[in-house]
């Protein structure tokens, strides 16, 4: 009897032990995860072995929900560096615990960062699949602030597809969301992609607003990543006015912040943008360098619309250059890479483009045509916005550990010139002449050979 009470005080006692044990295993995880979520978006080497750390302690132990959070952290930092295979597999594998637990949660975030890498990937109907599947679970789990960030991610879906009016009502519905529970991060995302809407429509003045309201909210919430997106897209609007020195000192920080990060995305965006004010200051040469440089950061075969933003500026560096057929064919490869993904902006751009190349060699049938197809696209990309209230009392939220972070990236996008009528614009066109040497005319004949093929493209 006495042996019997002596074993079975020994197995509590291994039981207590090993309970403590564990228990010591899931704190040393969770102090892992918490040290991630902290430094996710400034550090991020940093923030990579952290969530590989925690990844494998998890592993060890059969922690299969930490393991599902780390894999899901995984994902996202390959997703930042780039890295769309990766992220893509890491992610996968945190849907499978996350399924097996039939964790709502879980499944509503993964399937966001999910739909982030392939709207990234311009796989934009399989990025619209997994969002609504996303809002799905957060309305299952009652996560209105889930269900706020991934509408915004909807938002510049359509914003990316040139659906300006469908982007504004995904915008307006979740700024009123994040105003509801005064979540600063969902009202800051929601009054930037205002203001690039405004942009986008060539409207810098009143896009100017929106981004340093943005700017000033990022800052309270200590958000490096979406500080840098507001210092570029404040420094892309004072392109568009003309004043250098602003630009120059918006994009400067914007740089800085970038490098800080260790963003490929972020610092290719800054390297764009930067390359749009050597043109403005009439500096080809220099232009010519950063856009090869910010083409080596560029992975072609992932971030295609990256690829045709480049090409286009690439282009028309080159016509300052006063290398037009080299010009043309880079228009031309960014227009088939807008088609290809459905990129409406990017494809607006490069019509343009091209009818300016053909107007300053003469070809005046070509002009017209692209012109045409210019004005028909535009057309599609009508907008009307006004700055919403931004007057809240912004009351801190600490529960989203399971919540990765469901972005919305600012991607840049060519501005846009609106032509009112053909007859204005072939004078613009025109003008544009005097600023090509007169040799240009002698290429001509070469390209009215190739005018077949170019129309049809």
């Amino acid at each position: 009897m006495k042996i019997g009470k002596i074993i079975a005080i020994l197995l509590l006692f291994s039981i207590s032990e090993s309970l403590e044990a564990q228990n010591k295993v899931s704190m040393k995880i969770d102090s892992l995860l918490d040290e991630y979520f902290a430094v996710s978006n400034s550090h991020r080497e940093l923030a990579l072995s952290l969530a590989e750390n925690a990844r494998k302690l998890a592993q060890k132990h059969g922690e299969k929900h930490n393991e599902a959070v780390a894999l899901e952290c995984l994902g996202v930092q390959y997703y930042y560096r780039g890295d769309y295979n990766k992220a893509r597999d890491f992610l996968n594998q945190s849907l499978e615990i996350y399924n097996e637990e039939n964790s709502s949660t879980g499944l509503a975030s993964v399937f966001t960062n999910l739909a982030l890498v392939e709207q990234d990937l311009r796989n934009l109907n399989q990025a619209h699949y997994y969002y609504t599947t996303s809002l799905v679970y957060d309305r299952n789990s009652h996560d209105s602030i889930g269900m706020a960030f991934t509408i915004n991610n909807l938002g510049t879906l359509y914003l990316h597809k040139g659906d300006f009016q469908r982007a504004r009502a995904y915008f307006q519905k979740a700024y009123d969301i994040g105003k509801s529970v005064h979540h600063l991060e969902v009202i800051g995302n929601s009054i930037g992609n205002f203001g690039l809407l405004r942009l986008e429509s060539s409207n810098p003045d009143s896009a100017i607003p929106y981004f340093r309201k943005a700017l000033s909210i990022a800052k309270q919430y200590g958000d490096e990543y979406a500080q840098a997106i507001a210092n570029i897209n404040l420094g892309l609007c004072m392109i568009e006015k003309s004043e250098a020195d602003s630009a120059e000192r918006y994009l400067t920080i914007a740089a800085r912040t970038s490098e800080e990060l260790e963003d490929n995305e972020l610092q290719i965006e800054c390297l764009l943008a930067k390359a749009k004010l050597m043109l403005l200051l009439n500096q080809p040469e220099l232009a010519n360098r950063i856009l090869f440089s910010a083409q080596k950061l560029n992975n072609p075969t992932e971030r295609k619309k990256t690829s045709a933003q480049i090409f286009t500026l690439i282009g028309k560096n080159l016509l300052l250059m006063n290398q037009p057929e080299k010009a043309r064919n880079y228009f031309l490869q960014s227009l088939d890479i807008a088609k290809e993904i459905g990129a409406l902006p990017e494809m607006i751009d490069a019509y343009k483009h091209l009818a300016m190349f053909y107007s300053a060699i003469s070809m005046y049938d070509s002009c017209e045509l692209y012109i045409d197809l210019y004005a028909k696209e535009w057309s599609k990309l009508t907008i009307d916005t006004t700055l919403p209230d931004t007057s809240f009392v912004y009351e801190a939220k600490s529960n989203n550990k399971n919540i990765l972070h469901r972005i919305s990236k600012n991607s840049q996008l060519s501005p846009l010139k609106l032509l009112v009528t053909l007859v204005f614009a072939l004078t613009i066109l025109w003008a544009g002449m005097i600023y090509l040497p007169k040799i240009l005319l002698s290429l001509r004949k070469k390209t009215k050979k190739d005018n077949s093929n170019t129309s049809a493209k």
